[in-house]
């Protein structure tokens, strides 16, 4: 391949505050090396710069990025709107060319080494074009979403602590949950055993049945709120007594707030998920959720964090991304395997959260995992084998914007079977586990045991449904 010498490769370090910007012209020669700061007029001036010394020495402006999402987002909006061709950096290309300036680390290096892979093999990188507007939204609400989730944790986490210094061990026997609409109701109106002293047993049935809008369970609502109302006060006897001092005070308001604090977040994540599920997702067009493993959420965090299907113009490419694809390490003839580092650690934990719940609801990948662990796979070698089908399951419902097909599984299943059914069961044993064939219609995410594939065949040939066949799998 051949080096172009008649483009300006600009490289940028984007950071919070200064970015470093470094232009370099074949065979590297610098052009251009300076600060901005991170604002719009501050990156418009750089630009101007930047094309000023291009015409003058009439070359083409490539500008590379190793961040685009977070402190180069800015940049990105800037760049994109102007417009000017901007290129993708991996940051481990970067982390190899730093090696060659013995280990040292700065803005200015990190730049240059940009513009350097730039200059080299600015063609083989992916670009960076404007973010589709409907996954950008969906990818910033499931993450702002997901830093709530942890807000209501750990706010969850602190009122057990202080439950634990107020009430002892006796609270956790009064509600199933905490996080309860009751239990959170109960906490703030009561929220250390002292406000409980002049309390009857009447009076805290009737607060538990109303909180409860009438719901406690089985049987009578106002029959389980006295009896939960007498439970409640025979487990603090002796607390109840101790005297209201300051510290115990203070630990009430704290109690309350925390309260607040849950209530407030656990009403903004319904917010959110309604948001999610009402309007952003219906206007992407996918089906992802006809997949018994994945809700709402997961397929919020599969098109936020992929952002455009057509990015990735393969299977292969896609599971690279996601992590699901094992990294090569060879050398001398020998090959090893091993998990791949450089991927979206969010797509790739939300695979495997997607592979835990597949093999427990969906029969054909729970086949697929015991066949796996018959051939010796431990656990987690067999569930990197389900991530890896279910990668390319979401890859092709992504680029075809068509439902999971169960049915059309089922169907694949049965031809495949018709043609290995002579090579034995040492064959499908064998048998590897990666799709070589070319399909235009969504693979089964496994290939099911012999017997099952008679039964099949068997169903088949009588000409019943497939939904049939599908019912029979499951009982």
């Amino acid at each position: 391949m051949k080096i172009p010498t008649d483009i300006m490769a600009v490289g940028i370090d984007p950071a919070k505050g200064v970015h470093q910007g470094v232009a370099l012209a074949y065979p590297e020669v610098e052009l251009l090396n300076s600060q901005f700061e991170n604002s719009y007029e501050a990156i418009s001036s750089f630009d101007e710069k930047v094309m000023k010394l291009a015409r003058k020495n009439g070359l083409k402006v490539i500008y590379g990025l190793e961040d685009s999402g977070a402190y180069g987002k800015t940049i990105k909006d800037v760049l994109t709107s102007r417009p000017r061709e901007i290129r993708e950096v991996n940051p481990l290309k970067t982390n190899r060319q730093k090696d060659f300036y013995g280990g040292d680390k700065s803005d200015e290096i990190d730049a240059r080494c940009i513009a350097q892979i730039l200059l080299r093999s600015y063609e083989s990188l992916p670009k960076i074009e404007e973010d589709n507007e409907i996954y950008a939204s969906i990818r910033e609400a499931e993450r702002f979403r997901e830093i709530l989730v942890k807000m209501k944790t750990q706010n969850v986490n602190r009122l057990h602590f202080y439950l634990t210094k107020t009430w002892g061990g006796a609270y956790k026997n009064f509600f199933s949950s905490l996080q309860n609409k009751i239990a959170l109701e109960f906490f703030s109106a009561y929220s250390i055993p002292q406000v409980l002293k002049e309390t009857k047993a009447k009076e805290l049935a009737r607060f538990l049945y109303e909180a409860s809008s009438h719901r406690l369970g089985r049987g009578n609502p106002r029959e389980i709120a006295q009896e939960k109302a007498k439970l409640i006060l025979s487990s603090i006897k002796g607390i109840k007594d101790l005297p209201l001092n300051l510290e115990r005070q203070m630990k009430k308001e704290i109690i309350k707030e925390l309260v607040a604090n849950i209530s407030q977040v656990k009403a903004s994540i319904k917010v959110i998920g309604r948001k999610l599920n009402k309007d952003l997702l219906p206007e992407t067009h996918q089906s992802l959720t006809s997949l018994k493993s994945i809700d709402t959420v997961t397929a919020s965090v599969l098109l936020g964090e992929t952002l455009n299907p057509d990015r990735f113009s393969t299977r292969d490419k896609f599971a690279r991304y996601n992590g699901s694809a094992p990294q090569e390490r060879s050398s001398g003839g020998r090959a090893k395997h091993r998990a791949r580092k450089g991927c979206n650690r969010r797509l790739k934990r939300t695979l495997r959260q997607i592979s835990v719940t597949a093999i427990v609801r969906e029969p054909l990948s729970r086949a697929y995992y015991q066949r796996c662990l018959s051939r010796g796979l431990s656990k987690s070698q067999a569930l990197k084998r389900v991530d890896r089908k279910i990668s390319d399951i979401v890859w092709k419902m992504m680029k075809t914007k068509e439902p999971y097909d169960r049915e059309l599984a089922i169907k694949n299943i049965i031809k495949r079977s018709q043609r290995t059914k002579n090579l034995g069961r040492a064959r499908w044993q064998s048998r590897s586990l990666r799709i070589k064939e070319s399909s235009d219609e969504i693979e089964s995410l496994v290939l099911p045991p012999l017997n099952i594939l008679a039964e099949l065949e068997e169903i088949e040939k009588k000409d019943q449904s497939i939904m049939n066949v599908s019912e029979r799998i499951l009982t």
